[in-house]
């Protein structure tokens, strides 16, 4: 516990970073999956994780944005906050976000995020937030220093390492937009696109942009089709390093040199990794080991230096180790979370924890309308699940259970991997350990919690005419039955 409150409070969340993408994770072995000219280069993320405590086996709750950054926020389970799809279901008003908590504490709060739609007010984020703003890493850097006398928690989410990697938009990256998208599109022989297809959509953009976006996905589509998951990865760590090198760096000295970080707490963390394999689209079908294990560094008042830690922690432990290291008040951290304060045990290698998770998925279109729907009438309007899987996932140091149950004809299998000695995941051993399978999956199922949802009842026509053109966050339309 910190000896008194400190005044300013960070929380910077990288969306779609793996763990072993960082150069500081000495464990590059399901990395080794891949033929790469490099491992990852990331001086900005590795100067920071020495200036405190990195977390190389941090576990995400959720392979979704929402799902996962609504676990970071309120250090509970998907079970507990409330949301379990892609965009469904709002934040359970009986769950408080860290936001809200700073807030009572009498701070000034500030909610920056680059995907405005996926963490925003329709999904109850904006809850007790003074300033929220959408992809302006100018204006966070004004508001931090105008409050800089104030006490002050800002959440700042960038999604520059999401498809298309190390782009996140024509007014942040100039044309260097334009020329990565031409250079990929010609290598995989993708013209240049003159009208908008359907799309995903995380936040307003121009119809340029748009358009260029949008020829970015299909070369990524069709690098998937082919069977060249070499490519995709190396284009993935290539946008990591440039966003590494210049946004996250330019922020970060921005904030040094004005003294915004002097005495205060910093954490880095990522909602889920990244992989391309047969078995796995970048993220949102998968619970593998790229895809839940994510870095996670401290830093500030309080978290030992030169700290590298390789057991297990979640992203629930984040927000309650952030209340431990900023406000002076005995039991916050450790109340009406599921995770834990991570803080008494840095010095020494954490206790051992239990890592779990969900994703679930189905019907692309459906969603896609949905949307369009409930950001046309600017509000989240109630539906019956648009999920036809869910897969869920329990982590212990050593054992990883895979649970994938088919919800409309209630079939389930299961695969069981011996982390320590099948890093890649590849051998399932649930035949040879039936004992073992049957513990770990009594324990996700009584962890489940109740899921509920009512009929959205609207025309067939009406949602035609509301259907927007989507489809921008990189997955592929029909990839999901």
């Amino acid at each position: 516990m910190s000896n008194s409150n400190v005044s300013r409070a960070i929380l910077i969340s990288i969306d779609n970073l793996r763990a072993d993408c960082v150069s500081f994770n000495p464990d590059k072995s399901a990395l080794a999956q891949y033929s790469l000219d490099h491992w990852p280069a990331t001086p900005t993320l590795d100067r920071l994780a020495a200036q405190g405590a990195a977390f190389t086996r941090c576990f995400a709750a959720a392979s979704y944005t929402t799902a996962s950054h609504a676990s970071i926020l309120t250090g509970m389970f998907p079970a507990h906050h409330g949301i379990h799809e892609y965009y469904r279901q709002a934040l359970s008003k009986d769950v408080k976000t860290i936001l809200e908590i700073f807030k009572a504490a009498g701070y000034t709060t500030l909610l920056a995020t680059d995907f405005p739609f996926l963490i925003g007010p329709n999904l109850g984020f904006t809850r007790s937030v003074d300033h929220y703003i959408a992809e302006n890493d100018a204006q966070v850097l004004q508001l931090l220093n105008t409050h800089r006398a104030d006490k002050i928690f800002a959440f700042v989410h960038w999604g520059s390492v999401h498809n298309p990697f190390g782009l996140t938009s024509m007014l942040v990256d100039g044309d260097r937009f334009a020329q990565q998208v031409e250079r990929l599109g010609e290598k995989m022989g993708v013209p240049e696109q003159f009208e908008l297809e359907q799309e995903w959509v995380e936040r307003p953009r121009a119809t340029r942009e748009r358009l260029l976006r949008q020829r970015y996905f299909k070369c990524t589509d069709l690098l998937y089709q082919q069977g060249r998951y070499d490519e995709l990865m190396q284009l993935y760590i290539e946008g990591i390093e440039y966003f590494d090198a210049y946004r996250f760096r330019n922020f970060i000295e921005q904030i040094e040199t004005a003294g915004l970080l002097d005495d205060a707490v910093l954490a880095i963390v990522s909602d889920h990794g990244e992989e391309y394999s047969g078995r796995a689209f970048a993220h949102y079908n998968g619970l593998w080991e790229g895809i839940v294990n994510v870095p996670l560094i401290l830093l500030g008042p309080g978290v030992p230096k030169g700290q590298l830690r390789q057991s297990v922690c979640r992203t629930v432990d984040v927000a309650p180790t952030l209340l431990d290291l900023s406000i002076n008040e005995p039991g916050l951290s450790s109340q009406n979370f599921d995770g834990i304060s991570l803080l008494p045990h840095i010095p020494d290698e954490p206790a051992e924890l239990t890592a779990r998770g969900e994703t679930w998925f189905g019907y692309t279109d459906r969603i896609l309308d949905f949307m369009a729907l409930c950001q046309s009438s600017g509000r989240l309007l109630k539906t019956k699940s648009m999920a036809n899987t869910r897969i869920e996932y329990l982590r212990t140091s050593r054992w990883k259970l895979i649970l994938r149950t088919d919800l409309e004809q209630g079939q389930e299998q299961v695969a069981l991997f011996d982390i320590e000695k099948d890093r890649l995941e590849k051998n399932d051993l649930s035949a040879q350990e039936p004992s073992l399978v049957k513990k770990m999956k009594s324990q996700i199922i009584a962890e489940r919690g109740q899921i509920e949802g009512q009929e959205l009842y609207i025309e067939e026509h009406q949602l035609k005419e509301l259907a927007l053109n989507f489809k921008d966050l990189g997955y592929l339309k029909g990839k999901v039955p």
